[in-house]
């Protein structure tokens, strides 16, 4: 009977483990950060319903029972267990599921259970700086945002060297340096766009999702992404304690995107060679992908997959090891992705489904022949997919002898494991010096077949370019170079020309009565006109009005009493209106209840001259008698009183500075009798 129960239990064990597509922590796995979530794929489509925390139980080995809060994420198949307080250190993890989870076609899993532990407390761990050969940041002079600025003149910190058939579109890219700058140029060296910042630039591009991004490297590391208006508007981070590494973000139309991170561990190493530390900082690397909710559906570490004796191109006698140093991460057509190793002279594709290597491309456990490539690659970086199959890659070479940089493409047969070097392109010598890229650099293959080369960091006594742009020819068809000795992560070439929509964030109202209300709203690129649409919530027809791109401001009157507006505004970019932005999302506001005080169109009160940087001229035509309780205000846009005037009696035009005022946008509003009104004014 005994026997007869093993057996039983045997068998079900092995139907709830194929059940399980993927897991995270991986079942057995150890040095994981106190403060992490659980991660639980069957595969199926599960009912949102049936994904209770009763279900569930987490346990710690020294911390007890933890309550949890349990998420499907977007793909219906993922689920996280995210606990409200951190585990212990060195204690191991116990995750058990209950019955009660359903299919959506009403099946019940069966119990599962698995384990996992906790990192000791490594208070002598150093999470240490990186080699500044590689690619780490190394400013650390703060700048205010005061110092943000846009710069639409001719650049003054690179030399444009050749122009003379480039690709459509603007060139992106940030040098590396004290003085950190974000630019947009045009290929003639005009500025599009230019920010200083201490902490924010790398990986500088348009995203598959088309908005802007760049690496945050401020506390323990963020990806920022902006709008169109240059405006961040969210923010993206690692999760489970690890710090976001600054090498690769890429996020999707559909708002799903992927991350890596820097694990720095403490690791006796003399199991392998007597002579090495015993207390080395070892990092690894992990790969996160969120769904749009900043769910995490998938994380892959290299600790749970990869050996450091992997490692080609970094010495395990160091006291800081890192053996494998990813730095891209792409994902192929299929959604699986594609990731390099720098230090393990190697490329992989990941299945994100189950975790599983598909295949090993270069290292120790290559599975491909390479064809017209005898040398092969070696610490490279940035190897992509493109459109016609092949992947390109920057190759430093840093390790052979000349070791002179590259850019490559390989042609790869998936099934009989090849990979066919079919183009390469090596700067012609410059004073008799070929470029050799200590690190950084990336490829970018454009649609009109050109390729944009980014030679990242190399010596810099050599009168060398940041970057070149070639022709299917490989004759070099764009070149800049920066002045002061600087080098590039990435660079990339975009079509940039965007009707923007004002950002969401600057939709506001600062002020409301009972028939009235301003709106303003901020500056969106290319825009010249306006369209502001409103109408009573519920109610299906949208009143437009079209307003100058000049002003960022507007009354919106007639307006019922008492109810709720729903209001959007969207961007012309020519006068006729063709070229327009999508609306932005839609915001509401309230009016106020009737207060008996009658509001004058702003018709009747006149400005001149408007703008105005010195004296202006206000007349008005009061429908009752001035008293000398009337006055005239001059508020700014947040709705604050700057100028208070006195009406004079029995005179309805005054004259008044505005010298003192800064220049901006401000609402000049009169109140006379029971009378209100209100108008625009520019101060330049």
């Amino acid at each position: 009977m005994k026997l007869y129960f093993t057996i039983v239990l045997i068998f079900n064990v092995i139907i709830t483990q194929a059940q399980m597509q993927f897991l995270s922590p991986v079942p057995g796995s150890s040095l994981h950060n106190p403060s992490r979530n659980i991660v639980i794929r069957p595969g199926d489509l599960i009912d949102v319903q049936s994904v209770l925390p009763s279900y569930f139980t987490v346990s710690g080995s020294f911390s007890g029972k933890h309550d949890i809060n349990a998420v499907l994420a977007l793909d219906q198949k993922t689920i996280n267990l995210n606990p409200v307080q951190p585990f212990a250190y060195a204690e191991t993890v116990t995750v058990k599921m209950k019955p009660g989870v359903r299919q959506l076609n009403g099946s019940i899993y069966p119990d599962y259970s698995f384990i996992f532990s906790i990192r000791p407390d490594s208070a002598k761990l150093i999470d240490f700086p990186v080699n500044i050969k590689e690619d780490e940041n190394s400013a650390t002079r703060s700048i205010s945002s005061e110092e943000e600025h846009k710069d639409r003149g001719l650049g003054t910190d690179f030399d444009i060297l050749v122009n003379t058939n480039p690709a459509p579109g603007q060139v992106f890219f940030s040098n590396d340096a004290f003085d950190q700058k974000l630019w947009i140029i045009q290929s003639n060296g005009d500025s599009v766009f230019q920010r200083s910042s201490p902490d924010v630039g790398w990986d500088w591009k348009v995203n598959h999702n088309g908005y802007l991004t760049a690496h945050d490297s401020a506390g323990t590391g963020f990806f920022d992404m902006f709008d169109s208006n240059y405006l961040k508007i969210d923010s993206f981070t690692t999760i489970n304690g690890y710090k976001t590494g600054n090498h690769d973000f890429q996020i999707f139309a559909d708002g799903h995107y992927f991350m890596q991170a820097t694990d720095p561990q403490l690791m006796d190493l003399t199991v392998y060679d007597t002579s090495y530390q015993s207390n080395a900082t070892v990092t690894g690397n992990v790969i996160q992908e969120f769904d749009s909710n900043k769910n995490l559906i998938f994380e892959w570490r290299t600790w749970d997959h990869m050996s450091i004796l992997e490692t080609i191109n970094e010495s395990l006698g160091n006291k800081n090891v890192r053996p494998f140093h990813l730095n891209s991460i792409d994902q192929d057509t299929d959604g699986n992705i594609i990731v390099s190793w720098r230090a393990m002279d190697q490329v992989d594709k990941i299945d994100v489904s189950t975790g599983d290597f598909i295949w090993r491309l270069g290292g120790l456990y290559n599975e491909f022949t390479f064809i017209n490539d005898s040398l092969k690659f070696n610490t490279q970086h940035d190897v992509r997919r493109i459109p016609n199959g092949h992947i390109t890659m920057f190759d430093n070479n840093n390790t052979l002898i000349p070791n002179t940089s590259f850019a490559k493409e390989y042609a790869l047969d998936e099934v009989n494991k090849t990979a066919t070097l079919v183009w390469s392109y090596k700067h012609p010598p410059i004073d008799g010096n070929e470029i050799s890229s200590n690190a950084k650099g990336n490829v970018q293959r454009l649609e009109n077949g050109n390729t944009l080369i980014n030679w990242g960091l190399f010596n810099s006594t050599h009168n060398f370019p940041n970057i070149t742009e070639v022709d299917s020819n490989n004759n070099i068809v764009w070149e800049l170079r920066y002045h002061e000795a600087e080098n590039i992560y990435r660079a990339f070439r975009f079509l940039w020309n965007p009707c923007s929509r004002p950002s969401y964030s600057a939709l506001k109202i600062i002020d409301t009565t009972a028939i009235s209300a301003v709106v303003i709203w901020n500056q969106a690129t290319n825009a010249v006109k306006y369209n502001i649409q409103y109408r009573p919530q519920g109610s299906t027809e949208w009143i437009s009005k079209i307003v100058s791109g000049e002003l960022l401001i507007d009354t919106l009157t007639g307006l019922v009493p008492n109810t709720v507006y729903e209001w959007q505004i969207q961007s012309w970019c020519d006068d006729s209106g063709i070229n327009q932005s999508g609306f932005t999302t839609v915001r509401t506001f309230s009016t106020l209840l009737p207060t008996g005080i009658k509001e004058i169109p702003t018709q009747a009160l006149k400005i001149f001259p408007n703008p105005s940087s010195g004296r202006i001229n206000i007349e008005w035509t009061p429908n009752t008698r001035i008293t000398e309780n009337d006055k005239i205000q001059i508020l700014n846009l947040l709705g604050q009183e700057v100028k208070s005037i006195k009406v004079p009696q029995a005179n309805n035009h005054i004259t008044t500075g505005i010298e003192s005022l800064p220049v901006g946008i401000y609402m000049v509003r009169i109140t006379s009798g029971s009378e209100i009104m209100e108008g625009r004014l520019l101060k330049e």
